[in-house]
């Protein structure tokens, strides 16, 4: 092998062929994913979650679930005997974000809350005064 390529995001490390493991973060708006590898030796086959994959073309896409999501790149040399197996683990965030509309309506709830306290509080006040 000579690289591996995702169509968003970047490995966490550079590739080396002598490595067979890598991760990658994506963002939670990345639903999808597309896998590029590279081989040095044009004839060997690659097939990437069991897809056949020609060298230096992207994979079929592949949705991402929420967490890992396990890419198997498997590359058999033209003599059908030697291999070699690399793994990406494609990582795709949680969703945990508020926008402002959320903002703005969880501010409200807690200054009604704060009102409503203090509220209670003084009524609490003048009937035992």
């Amino acid at each position: 092998m000579n690289s591996i390529i995702l169509y968003q995001g970047s490995l966490s490390s550079s590739f080396s062929p002598t490595v067979y493991e890598y991760t990658a973060n994506v963002a939670n708006t990345v639903t999808t994913m597309r896998i590029k590898p590279t081989s040095t030796v044009t004839t060997s086959t690659i097939r990437v979650n069991g897809e056949l994959v020609y060298s230096a073309s992207f994979s079929s896409s592949v949705v991402l679930a929420v967490g890992s999501n396990y890419f198997t790149i498997h590359v058999t040399a033209e003599d059908g005997v030697a291999t070699n197996t690399y793994v990406v683990n494609v990582f795709r965030v949680p969703c945990i974000y508020l926008d402002l509309f959320h903002l703005f309506h969880l501010f409200h709830l807690f200054h009604f809350i704060f009102i409503l306290f203090h509220f209670i509080s003084f009524i609490s006040f003048i009937s035992f005064n």
